[in-house]
């Protein structure tokens, strides 16, 4: 024991004074005949203050293994030998170890009677430790307080414990999972199925240990007839070398709940937190957590269960399970079967259970906020968010708003938080001014950013960036000049980065990159002349180079109802987003295509049946992205307005690329 004890001296992350009692502790049992009135006797030692200094009493309690190893010789001497102990034992070892025992049972086996197992009042589970440190506050002497006062100021939790206690304590036991508490939990599991609309369940125990919860949640389902409908898979890395009862995977911690819709964690170690890979899974509707919930011995304070007391360690105002998009709620007809081996008689409650599930959001939830920009009045930019979880920033094309990435929410689901600003003059957007200043791709791009930083709060993680035609052109200077996790483009209209260009090589590559530039250059001038004339052959232009898929196809044989959507929702916000890519030619593309080539995950889409005057823009941006390390994919279906025209085939497409920056 004094080896264990000069061990934990030295690995344990205390202060100095600690260490020191740890030596003396482990050195005044290794000689003594009476250990516990040693053990007595340098614990009285170190609670005293003498001549007004700090006690040792802090920095004693911060050490959880040596608090554990008190806890435990205390009442292990105190209730071990005892009659009860002893017959509870005798009759819990010759029980089938395959079925759990009912809370009744517990109850007759250890004379649980007037325990209160549906304490409402927290306070009860402190009051001795309370009372004891009262009792020590001003006082320079520890004479008026019993070794197990002094243990409980030193908060090792022992007192109004008994035999059930110690029998948990030498059985590693942290909560006796009764068959009350199991016939419930697999209640919730199968209600859960039900509302995931799911024909079987996938449910992972992470940190099974010897897998027992597991196998009793297996064994209640069976006894339903409902084995099929909840699949339940134990989990553990054995690190703490647990010997299994029953079948456990060995499966580490932060890859376990990938693919599982529940996952379940019961007791996680102290200081750390397995929740946050939990939420990462994008299966996952629901994370139960059975232990203790508060004050820091399963999981992490903040990170885990969003202790405000604790909130300061990251300075946000949300706890991380909130900002991902979970609820948190107790479920309290489980806590109060619960019975934990740091239960005491008049507050079985230190052990509690809590689900944390993914909230649902099927609509838009539209906002807005102001926007500032140099030389031009104050804006009022709208915009849309909808989902919970990963961000994502979804740009729309000119003439569209929010609207448009409707599918591509669905197609993610609801593990993502998807932001989708409206650009000037779409939604409820201010519009551009008409005799103002020229519009600016960074003017866009700070639109989206102050939508973005007010959709997501203090969510620090870097979005995924989407975009459509311009909302791409945007996306690629965003993309360039803030912190991003990936960009998917769909057809961007960005044609001044095929200027930027360096020569190509490969003459086909250059062909394309130097016959862009004239095309591009050629419908850019075209464009802002027409929105200097009347916008007369507005419709003509603008319809061969982006939706004619052949030359035949001309302005004149729209139909002209679809002629004037076109005109209704392109002139004139269309003019003032062309007039932005035209200014950026030169150095601020230079440096964009410079900055992209850092961007981790970036992939451009382009359609099935693009326009007959962009095509060779398009080849030669193409070439222009590939070389900087975009992966290109097209488009089963559409042209240039397919996430319009066809948006389930898109979004599923673009969702899929999603995922593709995520891993």
């Amino acid at each position: 024991m004094d080896r264990m004890l000069l061990r934990l001296a030295r690995a344990a992350p205390i202060d100095s004074s600690a260490r020191s009692y740890l030596c003396q502790l482990a050195r005044s049992i290794s000689i003594a005949d009476r250990p516990v009135e040693d053990a007595e006797r340098v614990l009285r030692r170190a609670l005293v203050a003498p001549n007004e200094q700090k006690s040792d009493l802090d920095a004693i309690a911060a050490c959880s293994r040596l608090k554990a190893w008190l806890r435990k010789d205390h009442i292990d001497r105190r209730y071990r030998g005892s009659d009860r102990y002893m017959r509870a034992a005798t009759a819990l070892r010759e029980a089938d170890p395959r079925v759990p025992p009912s809370l009744a049972e517990l109850k007759k086996l250890f004379g649980l009677g007037k325990w209160a197992f549906d304490a409402t009042d927290d306070s009860l589970e402190s009051a001795p430790r309370d009372e004891a440190l009262a009792k020590l506050e001003g006082s320079s002497s520890t004479e008026g307080l019993d070794y197990e006062a002094l243990l409980e100021a030193a908060g090792c939790a022992v007192a109004g414990r008994s035999e059930v206690n110690a029998y948990m304590e030498n059985h590693e036991i942290y909560d006796f999972y009764t068959s009350d508490y199991v016939d419930g939990l697999a209640d919730h599991l199968l209600q859960a199925r039900d509302e995931a609309g799911v024909s079987t369940l996938d449910v992972v125990e992470v940190g099974a240990g010897d897998g027992r919860l597991s196998q009793f949640l297996r064994r209640a389902l069976e006894q339903r007839g409902r084995s099929e409908a909840v699949a339940v898979t134990a989990t553990d890395d054995s690190s703490w070398r647990f010997a299994p009862a029953f079948p456990v995977e060995n499966v580490n911690a932060e890859r376990a709940a990938e693919g599982a819709h529940v996952a379940v964690a019961a007791w996680m170690p102290s200081g750390v937190d397995w929740t946050e890979s939990f939420r990462r899974s994008t299966k996952l509707v629901e994370y139960i957590l059975i232990g203790e919930a508060w004050d820091g011995c399963c999981g992490h304070n903040w990170r885990t269960h969003g202790n405000p007391a604790f909130s300061d360690e990251v300075s946000a105002p949300r706890p991380p399970y909130e900002r991902d998009g979970f609820e948190k709620r107790e479920m309290r007809h489980l806590s109060k079967l619960q019975l934990s081996r740091y239960d005491c008689k008049q507050f079985a409650g230190s052990s509690r259970t809590f689900s944390f599930r993914r909230r649902q959001m099927s609509t838009w939830a539209k906002r807005s906020v102001d926007l500032k920009v140099p030389s031009a009045p104050g804006f009022r930019v709208e915009y849309a968010v909808r989902g919970a979880g990963a961000p994502v920033i979804a740009v729309h094309c000119s003439g569209s708003s929010h609207k448009q990435w409707a599918p591509l929410c669905d197609a993610l689901g609801p593990n993502h938080r998807v932001v989708a600003p409206n650009l000037f003059g779409a939604g409820g957007t201010t519009p551009w001014p008409p005799h103002g200043r020229p519009q600016t791709l960074d003017d866009t791009a700070a639109l989206v950013e102050t939508a973005a930083k007010d959709a997501l709060g203090d969510d620090d993680r870097a979005p995924i960036v989407v975009g459509h035609s311009h909302g791409a052109a945007v996306a690629l200077r965003y993309a360039a000049t803030r912190e991003v996790a990936g960009i998917v483009v769909v057809e961007p209209n960005y044609m001044s980065l095929l200027e930027a260009a360096a020569p190509f090589d490969d003459r086909a590559d250059e062909a394309a990159r130097t016959g862009g530039v004239d095309d591009a250059s050629a419908f850019l001038g075209r464009m802002m002349a027409e929105a200097q004339s009347g916008y007369h052959g507005w419709g003509e232009c603008f319809h061969r180079f982006w939706l004619a898929e052949e030359e035949s196809h001309t302005w004149a044989m729209v139909p002209e109802p679809q002629q004037k959507v076109l005109l209704d929702t392109t002139i004139p916000g269309c003019a003032y987003e062309i007039g932005s890519i035209d200014g950026a030619r030169g150095h601020s593309s230079k440096r964009d295509l410079a900055a992209l080539e850092h961007v981790a995950a970036k992939h451009l889409v382009l359609s099935a049946c693009p326009g007959v005057g962009s095509q060779r823009c398009l080849r030669g941006l193409r070439a222009v992205l590939e070389r900087i390390g975009f992966t290109t994919s097209i488009l089963s279906k559409g042209g240039h307005l397919a996430p319009l025209t066809h948006p389930a085939e898109t979004a599923e497409h673009v969702a899929r690329l999603v995922g593709e920056c995520e891993s």
